[in-house]
């Protein structure tokens, strides 16, 4: 027995109403990923141009032709703007502002002078195609990092639906009224059972990739310090000690320093807490940009910094915590027009075979001497 096709049709726009319903429930859960909210208006739109066209017989044919077409372009453009916002573009709608007047008007000629299904299912084809092919390219060249992999997911399903809609503007066609598209043949068979495998594909890759980047976001969250960009204090007390064993079993010394801010609390209480996280991030990015790649660099509590130097000696460890301290004492933070002066007081300590514990332990100590010396300056724990 061969498919209705307009029984695939009534099929069809329920799959896309359960869609546009998906798209609502994740968005009422994360509604704030980048992407989302376009996505749930294009989900919305397409269900809509769908119930406006299955009205065929209670609206005018132009009507008719008009708003379920323009839906549907306007829905494909926000896919591709969705697209766009997740990754990392700027946002725009100029392209569906500017490409919709042509396209009603191509329709409505269509339509109304000289009534064609086939011409219409052409244009309809070929606008969908591209704003198909122009969304897979985007996933596909501006994937967010470390994202790579659901993004071409992604990119794939996106073409494949904008290959199909470019060869249906070579399927046969015949008529001139909205209704002669549910003619039962082969190409309506073909073109509504894609339209819901095509869907539901979409569906999914969009909703795993906002997955992906939220498990990408909490795995980043758990290592690195919100504030400064830096690795957290158990992030770095786990990856630190890793590169002291690695250094231990090639028989490499290994160097810590901990650098603490001079008299913060002033800096807070002059300024603001915006001003003192402000001085935070400038002296996490002066002191992350003067480091080697093996190093580590971690915020270790408050406005105390830890580095991991595996390999440094003694005399390396002194040298690059005295350039850092006079790095941090000349640049000052900028908080809007204001200039904040910060200096920094540093202990370090030098081990062949000790743990991290240890050696932090020995640089904190060192630390307190050089607050107690007058600040500003770096202390070598005793050896």
């Amino acid at each position: 027995m061969g498919l209705d096709v307009p029984t695939l049709a009534v099929m069809t726009v329920l799959v896309g109403m359960e869609i546009a319903l998906g798209f609502l429930l994740v968005g009422r859960l994360l509604g704030t990923q980048p992407g989302l909210r376009p996505w749930i208006l294009c989900a919305m739109t397409m269900a809509a141009g769908g119930l406006v066209w299955m009205a065929h017989g209670l609206l005018p044919e132009l009507v008719l032709v008009l708003v379920s077409n323009g839906a549907i372009f306007c829905a494909m453009g926000l896919a591709w703007v969705g697209a766009r916002d997740f990754c990392g573009a700027r946002r725009t709608f100029l392209p569906i502002a500017a490409g919709l007047v042509p396209y009603l008007g191509a329709l409505a000629y269509f339509a109304a002078i000289t009534p064609s299904t086939r011409a219409r299912v052409i244009l309809a084809a070929a606008a969908s195609s591209a704003w198909l092919f122009a969304t897979a390219w985007t996933f596909f060249r501006r994937a967010p990092e470390g994202l790579g992999s659901s993004a071409r997911i992604a990119a794939g399903a996106f073409a494949f639906h904008g290959a199909f809609q470019a060869a249906r503007m070579f399927f046969p066609q015949k008529g001139g009224l909205s209704a002669d598209l549910l003619l039962q043949g082969w190409p309506g068979v073909a073109v509504a059972l894609e339209l819901i495998v095509a869907s539901v594909a979409i569906l999914l890759t969009l909703v795993a990739l906002v997955c992906h980047r939220l498990v990408r976001d909490l795995g980043r969250a758990a290592r690195f310090d919100v504030l400064t960009g830096v690795l957290n204090r158990r992030a770095l007390e786990q990856e630190g000690g890793r590169a002291l064993q690695s250094a231990n079993v090639m028989g490499l010394p290994c160097s810590v320093a901990i650098f603490d801010l001079d008299r913060f609390k002033h800096v807070n209480d002059t300024f603001g807490h915006q001003a003192g996280d402000a001085a935070l991030r400038h002296v996490a990015a002066i002191v992350s940009s003067s480091l080697r790649q093996t190093d580590l660099l971690g915020r270790y509590g408050g406005e105390e910094f830890v580095v991991v130097m595996p390999g440094a000696g003694v005399e390396d460890a002194r040298v690059a915590a005295e350039r850092l301290r006079m790095r941090i004492a000349s640049e000052p933070a900028s908080f809007g027009r204001i200039q904040i002066p910060i200096t920094a007081s540093v202990g370090i300590a030098f081990g062949a075979r000790e743990d991290l514990e240890t050696l932090l332990s020995r640089a904190d100590t060192a630390l307190y001497r050089a607050k107690d010396g007058g600040r500003d300056r770096v202390i070598e724990a005793a050896a």
